[in-house]
């Protein structure tokens, strides 16, 4: 039981073996139990800005480093924001929830040209997400694009297409979302990142954990194994891990991550001295803000917010910043290393052959700081199951792994459509 185990812990001599990076670790002091670093902004109840961390390398699922909120550390066993506190991650769910998905799936490729505007959805009815600021592009882009600017209405189109079956399906049980609830096996949830009760640091990390290292996941571990007094085994905590995508999807959304990180919604998380690929989120009312990005060498997800949801005003994404001032002294030193490139996909021309003249993809200052746009919950409807999702070929990760196959989901019966309201 768990006084069995504190006693244990505590005076029993175990000895354990955490996965913790003293130099990553000190990093995140510095910044975190300094309050300045952070925007000096208060919620209407008085409540100081908060924020959560997790470092990740993933290649073998170490959580190298975390925080679980500002300034000093008051006790031991305390509220720890990065696994404890769940909250909506909005358009960071994009790449894990859509565009991962769908590409893995063979339905969109980079290239794929999709109108940015109100279009009738087939799994739903009256509801028609806005873009950042409200109201539509009104202009034919391509699916890297809409990543980029972080288009929520072309990302209610990819999810329209892979069926929100599919997409809770590899956020489940391909890439550790365990926060899940059935309610979020819906368009708002999945395609804006307005999930019931939210998701956590380390859940997020966790997830984009697959795109680094070819297309598997692997959960986070914060020790490797644990002995006794005596110096026999007690606990053998090696690497879970599970093929999530294949790999030319896992290097197919690094590129397009790295140009949205760089050029895109999430540009104040340059690092200039490594390469970089990420995604910011904006929740309802821009209560919370995410990034969650990656180098060849580490993911980190950061959340900024308040304890008590409540709108935040600063000056661009805090959570882009902070991960910007940490992963730089990361890896100052590094040798420079590249994401693998992807090999060449064919666009499906799924949306149509739209052969409108393209306009010239928005700049990011026309997206940040705030891109959630028109998150409404859409009312309850059929949430289509969609196909089930094949097994698909284990790619050769970068570092020696053995992974688990993705669970074999099962196909449920296709309810009847009902009558849906408009959204509120």
């Amino acid at each position: 039981n768990e006084n069995t185990a504190m006693n244990l812990i505590y005076n029993g001599g175990l000895q354990i073996y955490a996965c913790i990076d003293m130099k990553a670790q000190q990093i995140v002091d510095n910044i975190y139990m300094n309050a300045a670093n952070f925007p000096q902004s208060k919620a209407p109840n008085g409540e100081s800005l908060q924020s959560a961390i997790v470092i990740m390398d993933p290649y073998n699922g170490k959580i190298v480093a975390m925080s679980g909120g500002i300034g000093e550390k008051t006790g031991n066993l305390v509220f720890n924001r990065a696994v404890d506190a769940q909250r909506p991650p909005g358009s960071s769910i994009k790449p894990i929830a859509v565009y991962g998905p769908a590409i893995d799936q063979g339905l969109i490729s980079p290239a794929d040209k999709v109108l940015d505007g109100k279009v009738e959805l087939s799994g739903i009815k009256n509801w028609f997400p806005q873009n950042a600021g409200g109201g539509y592009g009104g202009r034919v882009v391509t699916i890297r694009q809409a990543l980029i600017s972080s288009l929520n209405t072309v990302s209610a189109q990819i999810l329209d297409k892979l069926t929100p079956g599919v997409s809770y399906q590899y956020l489940h049980d391909r890439l550790g979302v365990v926060s899940l609830v059935e309610e979020d096996r819906n368009y708002a949830p999945l395609a804006l990142g307005q999930l019931t009760n939210g998701i956590t640091v380390r859940e997020m990390a966790q997830a984009f954990s697959a795109f680094p290292n070819d297309g598997v996941f692997t959960y986070g571990r914060s020790y490797t194994h644990i002995l006794d007094s005596e110096g026999k085994m007690v606990l053998d905590n090696t690497p879970d891990t599970i093929v999530a995508f294949k790999a030319n999807t896992a290097w197919t959304i690094s590129d397009m991550l790295n140009d949205a990180a760089t050029y895109g919604t999430g540009s104040e998380s340059n690092l200039g001295i490594m390469p970089h690929a990420g995604k910011t989120g904006s929740s309802t009312d821009y209560q919370d803000r995410w990034f969650v990005g990656y180098t060849p060498y580490y993911v980190a997800a950061v959340w900024t917010g308040y304890d008590t949801p409540a709108r935040m005003y600063v000056s661009g994404n805090p959570a882009a910043q902070i991960w910007r001032k940490v992963m730089y002294s990361l890896h100052e030193g590094l040798p420079y290393k590249t994401f693998k490139e992807p090999t060449y996909i064919k666009p499906t021309n799924i949306f149509g052959d739209i052969e409108e003249e393209e306009s010239p993809s928005p700049s990011p200052s026309e997206e940040v700081p705030e891109e959630s746009g028109n998150s409404s919950s859409p009312p309850v409807s059929d949430p289509g199951t969609g196909t089930d999702i094949p097994t698909p070929t284990p790619p050769t990760p970068s570092l020696p792994v053995t992974p688990t196959p993705a669970p074999t989901p099962t196909t449920a019966p296709s309810p009847t459509p009902t009558a849906a309201q408009p959204a509120a």
